[in-house]
C-alpha cells in the first residue's frame, strides 16, 4: 500500500473550505446516534439517545403490564421563576410509592446537569440516574 500526500494550502477561502468538507458527515459533540436508532416504533416518538429509547420502551412495557402508571416523557420542573430555570426529566411515573419516580438517562454528566440534579434533590425531588447496563 502506498501513502498519498495531499498538499493543503495555508489559507483557504470559505468557498474552498465548503468544497473540501462537502459530503463529509458531521458528527455530534456528544456522539448522539442517528435518528433511525433513536426512534421508537413501539411508542412512536424520537428520543435523545439510544439509552433513553431503550429505557422508555422498557417503562412503556411496564405500564402496559400495569406495574407502573402515568408515564410521562420530558416532565418539566420549575426550579426558579426569576430567572426562569427548569429541569426536564426523561421519565416521570407512578410506581405505587409515596412519591412519583423521576428518572434521567445519562451517558455523560455535564456540570449543568450536576447542578440541576442537586437542586432537585434539595427540593425533595430525588432523581434516579440511569446509565447503560444499570437495569
Amino acid at each position: 500500500m502506498t501513502e498519498r500526500t495531499v498538499r493543503v494550502p495555508e489559507t483557504v477561502t470559505p468557498e474552498e473550505y465548503q468544497e473540501l468538507i462537502k459530503g463529509q458527515k458531521r458528527g455530534n459533540k456528544y456522539h448522539v446516534a442517528d435518528k433511525a436508532d433513536r426512534y421508537s416504533e413501539i411508542i412512536g416518538r424520537l428520543f435523545a439517545s439510544k439509552l433513553e429509547k431503550r429505557r422508555a420502551e422498557y417503562l412503556w412495557g411496564l405500564q402496559k403490564a400495569g406495574a407502573i402508571a402515568g408515564l410521562e416523557f420530558q416532565h418539566e420542573f420549575i426550579l426558579s421563576r426569576d430567572p426562569k430555570v427548569s429541569y426536564r426529566s426523561d421519565f416521570y411515573y407512578d410506581a405505587g410509592l409515596p412519591q412519583m419516580v423521576i428518572e434521567d438517562t445519562k451517558g455523560m454528566m455535564t456540570p449543568a446537569s450536576r447542578v440541576k440534579l442537586a437542586w432537585m434533590r434539595s427540593l425533595g425531588n430525588p432523581v434516579t440516574i440511569i446509565k447503560d447496563g444499570d437495569w
